[in-house]
């Protein structure tokens, strides 16, 4: 095991309160150790496997792509996005999306997003499941992240699609075929292709 891993490892939690660790804390665990904070609490992130890849660059390829000349900028993982930055680094919610769109430069610095991005798209994985459609979802509507996909491609083959309205977001599911295109709602003009 790594110096990086021992450094968190469980019974190190256990020695602090539950929810008490800060994006100063993650700065302090390096970029070997793949974890996500929300509200304190530590979730260690799996590796994401081909089939996930893939997807994740192809959707992020599509939205690069349409996004060429206008004032929004598509990244993908890993990047830390700190939902609710603090100078002091006491923030306790640091998540990583598989691929995100931010249109507020002042957002952008050179090792993180420093704020909620507008477009967050999550691939789906059997061990991220309520992760991404309980947890990440009332993280990014608190935030006001304006819209919010997760992509299941191993259970259900529908696509979860969240758009921020009157502060709330509003769900539908769509189906997923052999391939479907489905426009991004805060873009006009944007279709992905899934």
């Amino acid at each position: 095991m790594s110096e990086a891993l021992k450094k968190i490892e469980y019974p190190q939690w256990a020695s602090r309160p539950y929810g008490d660790y800060t994006y100063s804390d993650y700065l302090s665990w390096g970029q070997e150790v793949r974890v996500e904070l929300v509200d304190g609490m530590v979730y260690l992130m799996a590796g994401a496997g081909t089939g996930h890849q893939r997807l994740a660059g192809d959707v992020y390829v599509q939205l690069r792509d349409f996004l060429k000349d206008k004032n929004c900028e598509a990244f993908i993982a890993p990047l830390d996005v700190r939902l609710q930055p603090k100078e002091n680094l006491s923030d306790k919610t640091v998540v990583q999306p598989d691929i995100l769109v931010v249109c507020d430069k002042a957002k952008i610095n050179e090792h993180s997003v420093n704020g909620a991005p507008d477009f967050i798209v999550e691939i789906m994985s059997l061990h991220s499941r309520a992760h991404d459609i309980l947890t990440k979802k009332e993280l990014y509507e608190a935030a006001k992240v304006r819209e919010y996909w997760v992509v299941d491609k191993v259970k259900d083959y529908v696509l979860y699609k969240w758009v921020l309205q009157g502060g709330f977001f509003t769900e539908e599911k769509i189906p997923l075929a052999c391939k479907t295109e489905i426009p991004v709602g805060i873009f006009e003009g944007c279709v992905i292709s899934l």
